[in-house]
């Protein structure tokens, strides 16, 4: 090669080369935002690395979800100025930002991303006016929340808040025409039925205003709307970080595997950042190999860090009754009732009844016995299973005799299958321990309105 066409092939190398590296300059993506956190903290290193990481628009667009899951609002808002100017129009993130607006209180704000987002052909525009008529709600302006709700169309949510703005301005039938279309989309659902209790209560139609409370009590279902949406996209951008992110690793490391979540796992992910959930899978683990006074130390720490619940305090009853120490299990599970933090308790009683059998206090053994039986009946009755309820209410209220929830209980499930004439007896009984019982004089009333009593079968 001629000296000439070598000088010629280095200023070619040597151009390209400097196009490169401008090209990779021009392009290359800019650090983002990093919460400033403590020494001392223990997602400081994780967010760190997180942002380090950063290298395409998708990575920042994660990063601003889980800011915004995490409470970094200013980091997040961050993270999505960026993305949008790089990817400016799309609907999606435009949602996303006016959601974080909103969380900000930066209504006015919100309400044009929103607007944005809308025009930019967002798949749902319902969800989009939905949360601009909840930020005129919370600006005090009922007139344009209005506005923004009949936008939302069909949506159970807007018609949800239009009737109850109809409420609070006192004209209880408008709200009712805006239930019908919730009640037959979400009947079963708890804030429908409420709001339709309060307008009956106060159209004066005590009858109708009883059914729709029958039907809000017997379920605890709510409605899924457009914020359930957004809150369990976030959920899922928890799991990317901290200890959530480690127990997800370690279960699908242990289902490839086929062995169950190994003990040093759970320890060490208790190390940089405690958690109930951790501690509570190392407490059941330890238990099962045996190493019972482990267990009572993770039981213990888990109640001191959290509080007493009925399920930690049951868990450590087990403990000690797996250690042969049936007295103070006996003792925990009483705390365990005391601390009514679950509402099934029929497994606490049957445990007691056992363990009072073999300490031979048969009069315990009989009483929690007859709590059991009630409780399998509250439950059967708040499931709405009226007959299974009657079958278990009726034996625990000849077992307690003296007890006005049990013959309280009856008579709503009797009241329920229409039969009235018990009904009424068992209001009586229940009255008759606890004179003061409103809701029984409720249902005394409830019955004595009806058009026409049922006899019992």
């Amino acid at each position: 090669m001629k000296r000439i066409d070598r000088i010629l092939v280095f200023i070619v190398l040597l151009q390209l080369c400097i196009g490169v590296v401008l090209y990779i300059r021009r392009n290359r993506l800019p650090s983002p935002p990093v919460p400033e956190l403590t020494e001392s903290h223990p997602l400081r290193d994780e967010f760190q690395t997180l942002a380090s990481d950063c290298r395409t628009l998708k990575e920042w667009h994660i990063l601003a979800e889980i800011y915004t899951a995490y409470g970094f609002y200013a980091e997040s808002e961050a993270c999505y100025e960026f993305v949008l100017s790089k990817q400016p129009g799309d609907p999606q993130l435009l949602f996303e930002s006016g959601f974080l607006l909103s969380q900000m209180g930066r209504c006015g704000d919100a309400y044009e991303t929103f607007k944005a987002a809308i025009a930019a052909g967002h798949p749902a525009p319902q969800d989009c006016w939905y949360f601009i008529g909840l930020n005129f709600l919370r600006e005090e302006n009922p007139g344009e929340a209005e506005i923004a709700f009949l936008e939302a169309g069909d949506l159970a949510s807007a018609n949800l808040e239009r009737a109850r703005l109809k409420y609070r301005v006192g004209d209880a039938q408008a709200a009712m025409d805006l239930l019908e279309p919730v009640l037959k989309q979400e009947h079963d659902k708890i804030e429908p039925n409420v709001l339709a209790y309060l307008c009956q209560k106060e159209l004066g139609d005590d009858l109708a205003a009883q059914q729709f409370a029958d039907r809000a009590a017997a379920t605890p279902k709510r409605i899924r709307g457009p914020f359930y949406t957004q809150w369990t996209r976030l959920e899922a951008a928890l799991v990317r970080v901290g200890f959530r992110n480690r127990l997800v690793d370690a279960h699908a490391r242990s289902e490839k595997n086929r062995q169950p979540i190994s003990e040093a796992t759970l320890q060490a992910a208790l190390v940089p950042e405690w958690n109930e959930q951790s501690a509570f899978r190392l407490a059941e683990i330890t238990m099962t190999r045996g190493d019972y006074q482990r267990a009572v130390e993770l039981w213990k720490e888990i109640i001191d860090r959290r509080g007493p619940s009925t399920l930690s305090l049951a868990r450590l009853a087990d403990t000690y009754h797996a250690m042969n120490d049936t007295v103070r299990a006996v003792e925990t599970m009483k705390q365990a009732i005391e601390a009514q933090s679950e509402e099934n308790l029929t497994e606490v009683y049957e445990k007691l009844t056992q363990w009072s059998l073999i300490l031979q206090n048969y009069q315990d053994a009989e009483k929690y016995a007859a709590l059991q039986k009630l409780w399998h009946g509250k439950l059967a009755f708040w499931n709405a299973d009226f007959t299974t309820a009657e079958r278990y209410l009726f034996a625990a209220a000849k077992q307690m005799e003296q007890s006005d929830d049990a013959w309280f209980h009856l008579a709503e499930t009797y009241r329920q299958l229409n039969k009235n004439d018990s009904a009424l007896e068992a209001y009586q009984r229940c009255l008759s321990l606890n004179p003061q019982h409103g809701n029984a004089h409720r249902g005394i009333s409830i019955i004595s309105r009806m058009p026409s009593r049922k006899a019992d079968d």
